[in-house]
């Protein structure tokens, strides 16, 4: 049997300590954070980086011709109905009804309000429709760029209504 020693005094002898550290929970680790800062970071720059590499899109929005623009037409007999744009006059689409139709636009007078105008188109060098020549219902046709007179106060009228018309009339900004 071992020799066990005795303190002095003749005590028993005591346990040999064991150093116990009591360790704080840790909320994140340093890698942990550089981690997920790391992610962030391109999450946030992989957008702009691809934007910017790939360069702004030319998107055009998509727009109907001319031709494809239910405008209204009046007949020279006062029929209206709604037809595709075209050069020139269209017949009447009325049963028994043999007139030519042309597009109407709505124009007005500061002081008496407004009044309907037939429109002519042709065709400018792009194929884009320029109204040509105006004339109020039942009067005779004039020149867009000389326009279209108040019958009671002689004041030109100013464009008000269709946006048939004013698509064309913006790409014919003298107005003829």
């Amino acid at each position: 049997m071992p020799a066990v020693s005795k303190q002095p005094g003749g005590a028993p002898p005591r346990p040999k300590k064991h150093t116990v550290r009591i360790v704080k929970p840790r909320l994140g680790s340093r890698v942990a954070l550089i981690s997920l800062g790391v992610a962030a970071g391109a999450a946030i720059l992989f957008p702009i980086g691809w934007r910017v590499w790939r360069g702004e899109e030319d998107v055009s929005p998509s727009q109907r011709t001319w031709s494809e623009w239910q405008t209204r037409w009046r007949c020279e007999d006062g029929h209206y109905f709604y037809a595709p744009g075209q050069t020139g006059a269209r017949m009447c689409i009325h049963i028994d009804c043999d007139q030519p139709a042309f597009p109407v636009a709505r124009y007005s007078c500061p002081q008496h309000g407004p009044f309907e105008v037939n429109v002519l188109f042709d065709l400018d060098e792009n194929d884009h429709p320029k109204i040509t020549r105006l004339r109020l219902i039942g009067d005779s046709w004039v020149s867009a760029s000389e326009g279209v007179h108040c019958p009671r106060c002689g004041r030109r009228l100013e464009y008000t209504g269709d946006p048939l018309l004013s698509t064309a009339r913006s790409r014919n900004p003298s107005g003829g």
